[in-house]
C-alpha cells in the first residue's frame, strides 16, 4: 500500500491539495464559529449523580450558584441614605424581572429595612418599603444591629459605607453567564448613574465565584490560543533550521494545521462548544503530529543528498518511514479513543476528536506533504537534484557519501 501511494499522489497532486486545502478551510470557517462555554453540570453524561444534583438543585432550591454585586459608596453612612438605599432595591426588582431566567432570588440591606419596617407598623404591607427618612432608616438598622450585630456585620460594614447584593443563580454556561453579565452591567449603570454626583467616588461591580470562573475560563482561552501561535512559529523556525530551507520549513508546518484546527473547525460545525478541557486538544495534536513530520521530511533530506532524485527519496521515504508513521498513529489514535468512553466528557471530547485527529494527521503525512513535495519541488539546499518525480529505473539508487 505504502508503495503505491507515491504513483497515486504522482498523478493527480493538485487534486490531493484541493482536496486538503478545501478540508483546511472548512476547518478554518468552523473554528470562526466556535464558542467558548463552560457549564459545570454538563461535564457528565446524562443522568450521572453529579448533573441529576444540579438539576433538582435548580428546580427546588433556587439555584445552587452564588455571585454578589459589591457597592461601595465612598463616604461614612453612604447606605443610611434613602436614595442609595431605594436604588439597592430598585436593581433586585429589575434583576429579578428582567434576568429571571438566570436568577431566582436576590437579598441585600435594602429587605432588611423592608422587613424590619413592615414588622414595626403592624405587620402592614405598605410599609414593606425603604423610607424616605434617614432618621427612619437608622433606627430601623440601630435594631437589627442590636438583635443581630453578627449578621449586620456579614451584610454591611460598621461605618455603612459598603454592602452587598447576594444573588442566587441557576446553573448555565459561562457563555449565558457573559451574556447575562453585560446585561447586569447595563441595569448597574441605569440605576445608579442619578446618584453619580452626590457620590462621586461609588463603586458597583460583580464578584463572587461565577466571575471569577469567567474570568478564568477567558484567561485559559486566551492563554492556549497564544500558546498555540506560538508553538506555531518555532515549530516552523526549527522546521527551516533543521531542513536547512526556508521553503521546506514553511512546506512542513501546513500538514500540521490541518489536524490542530480540525477538532476546533468540528465543534464549531457541529455547534459543539469549547470548554478548558477541550482547549488543550489543539497543542497537545500538533505536538504529536509534528513529531510525524519531522521523521518524515529530515529522512527524505537525508535520501535526496544520497540519491540526487525526488523521486527514489520519495520512495525510499515512503517505505521506511510510512510504516513506522502508521502503527505510531494507530496507537495514539486507539489509545485516544479509549479515553472517549469516559463518563467526564471534557475527557471524552479529549479522546474522541483527539483521535481523529491523530488519523486525519497520518493522511496529511502520507498524501499532502508527497503532495506538497510533487508541487513545490523543494531542494532543501542539495544541489544537482533531479526535479523530477518519474522513476528511473536505471538511475542509481544511492551516492556515496
Amino acid at each position: 500500500m505504502l508503495e503505491a501511494v507515491p504513483r497515486l499522489v504522482a498523478r493527480s497532486p493538485g487534486t490531493i491539495l484541493g482536496i486538503f486545502g478545501a478540508i483546511l478551510l472548512l476547518c478554518i470557517y468552523g473554528t470562526s464559529q466556535v464558542r467558548i462555554d463552560s457549564n459545570i453540570a454538563e461535564l457528565t453524561r446524562e443522568g450521572s449523580e453529579m448533573r441529576v444534583a444540579y438539576e433538582v438543585v435548580d428546580e427546588h432550591m433556587a439555584g445552587a450558584q452564588n455571585m454578589e454585586i459589591m457597592i461601595d459608596t465612598g463616604v461614612s453612612d453612604g447606605l443610611l441614605n434613602p436614595a442609595m438605599l431605594q436604588a439597592v432595591d430598585r436593581l433586585q426588582t429589575r434583576i429579578e424581572v428582567e434576568l429571571a431566567r438566570e436568577i431566582s432570588r436576590t437579598w441585600s440591606l435594602a429587605d432588611i429595612v423592608k422587613d424590619t419596617s413592615q414588622i414595626m407598623n403592624g405587620d402592614d404591607p405598605a410599609f414593606y418599603r425603604v423610607p424616605d427618612s434617614e432618621a427612619m432608616i437608622s433606627q430601623l438598622l440601630y435594631l437589627f444591629n442590636s438583635a443581630n450585630p453578627d449578621d449586620r456585620r456579614a451584610l454591611v460594614s460598621d461605618d455603612y459605607s459598603r454592602s452587598h447584593i447576594t444573588l442566587n443563580a441557576y446553573n448555565a454556561g459561562s457563555y449565558q453567564y457573559q451574556q447575562f453579565f453585560d446585561e447586569m452591567g447595563v441595569l448597574i449603570d441605569e440605576v445608579f448613574a442619578p446618584l453619580r454626583q452626590d457620590f462621586p467616588e461609588l463603586e458597583v461591580r460583580m464578584t463572587g465565584s461565577i466571575p471569577l470562573m469567567m474570568r478564568a475560563t477567558d484567561e485559559i482561552a486566551q492563554s492556549q490560543y497564544s500558546s498555540f501561535t506560538l508553538a506555531l512559529g518555532v515549530i516552523c523556525v526549527i522546521m527551516m533550521l533543521t531542513l536547512g530551507s526556508i521553503q521546506g520549513g514553511l512546506l512542513a508546518i501546513v500538514p500540521n494545521l490541518i489536524p490542530a484546527l480540525l477538532s476546533f473547525g468540528l465543534m464549531g460545525l457541529l455547534g459543539i462548544a469549547l470548554d478548558t478541557d477541550t482547549l488543550m486538544i489543539a497543542p497537545v495534536i500538533i505536538g504529536i503530529a509534528v513529531d510525524d513530520t519531522i521523521h518524515f521530511m529530515t529522512h527524505y533530506r537525508l535520501e535526496l543528498i544520497c540519491t540526487r532524485s525526488m523521486a527514489l527519496a520519495l520512495h525510499s521515504t515512503m517505505k521506511d518511514v510510512g510504516a513506522a508513521v502508521i502503527f505510531t498513529t494507530m496507537v495514539l489514535g486507539l489509545g485516544f479513543a479509549i479515553m472517549g468512553f469516559s463518563d467526564y466528557l471534557g475527557i471524552a471530547k479529549i479522546g474522541i476528536f483527539g483521535s481523529l485527529a491523530i488519523f486525519v494527521a497520518l493522511l496529511c503525512d502520507l498524501f499532502l506533504i508527497p503532495a506538497l513535495l510533487h508541487v513545490f519541488k523543494p531542494d532543501f539546499g542539495v544541489k544537482d537534484v533531479q526535479p523530477t518525480f518519474a522513476l528511473d529505473d536505471t538511475a542509481p539508487r544511492r551516492i556515496p557519501a
